[in-house]
């Protein structure tokens, strides 16, 4: 019986040399907004990485809260 766990020959592995790497783009992140404060909660977002699991709930809530108070100011 074969072993499922054997990539070799299943097209996973490396690329082949004939095959030229594809470029890498950097990540430009997300726009900048030209506001501030939405500008900070949403790059608190990038780094989410490197939050574990079960810390990042209390990320989103943060910036959810932080957009939701920078709306009802705009809203006055």
């Amino acid at each position: 019986m074969p072993d499922p766990h054997d990539t070799a020959g299943a097209g996973w592995g490396p690329d082949p040399p004939d095959r030229p790497a594809l470029p890498t783009v950097a990540d430009p992140g997300p726009p900048a907004t030209g506001d501030p404060a939405v500008d900070e909660a949403v790059s608190r977002l990038l780094d989410l990485g490197a939050v574990p699991l079960d810390g990042q709930p209390a990320v989103y809530e943060a910036v959810h809260r932080a957009l939701q108070d920078r709306l009802a100011d705009v809203e006055g």
